[in-house]
């Protein structure tokens, strides 16, 4: 597949192909399958395993339309993929594979499955919290050299690695973004919240209550307009 892909198509041609190998795979549950264990037991994140998920991002893509119009082969389809994803946890799944596996999914409109969040580090969480703290700025340093100062770009980003993440970790990296002085971490707050990320309250002391709440009232009052 991956060859037929590459035959020197235009992006309109490629699109089409891409389409209906999706469609072929969605009635390939088993090549489907193989497909997902190869992406989430990997070890590497180049152009083959991009290929791959994209690949298998577009039989997701056709199986979320099925679900959306009341197909009953849609829902299955990714019920058994992440059943298998579960079942990989503790049996092959890998850091790379669980980004990857996060992208693939985020990129079509799915929820990414919480079994993709790595298990939280004893010794992390009970460490000293000014080390984790200039760990996750270096990540977000890290993140915004890739991305500039694009809001989308940077919540897209966010969006395939906060699946990953585990959940008291994700709180805390979350907190420490949107509390940064840049205009851009305002923005990806804004956003977070608008659409309901679990991550960026309003709780007392979290990093969006501060900035929502901010120092002065003109800080709120630009906060409150985005």
């Amino acid at each position: 597949m991956l060859g037929v892909l590459a035959e020197g198509a235009g992006p309109f041609a490629m699109a089409d192909k891409s389409r209906r190998f999706g469609r072929d795979l969605l009635d390939a549950p088993q090549d489907a399958s193989d497909l997902l264990a190869a992406l989430a037991c990997g070890d590497t994140s180049g152009p083959e395993e991009e290929s791959l998920s994209r690949l298998l991002g577009a039989a997701l893509d056709e199986a979320r339309m099925a679900r959306e119009n009341g197909q009953q082969k849609g829902a299955v389809f990714i019920e058994r993929l992440e059943a298998q994803l579960g079942a990989l946890v503790g049996h092959g799944l890998t850091v790379a594979g669980r980004l990857l596996v996060a992208r693939t999914w985020v990129r079509v409109g799915l929820a990414a499955p919480d079994c993709l969040a790595l298990p939280p580090d004893e010794d992390a969480v009970a460490g000293d919290p000014a080390e984790t703290e200039a760990m996750l700025n270096d990540l977000l340093r890290s993140m915004t050299d890739k991305t500039g100062t694009s809001v989308s770009a940077l919540h897209a980003l966010f969006a395939e690695l906060l699946p990953t993440v585990p959940p008291e970790a994700r709180q805390v990296l979350v907190r420490i973004t949107v509390a940064r002085p840049s205009e851009v971490y305002a923005d990806l707050g804004c956003a977070w919240l608008l659409e309901g990320n679990a991550g960026a309250d309003r709780s007392p002391g979290s990093g969006t209550a501060f900035r929502a709440g901010g120092s002065t009232a003109d800080h709120s009052a630009q906060l409150a307009g985005r």
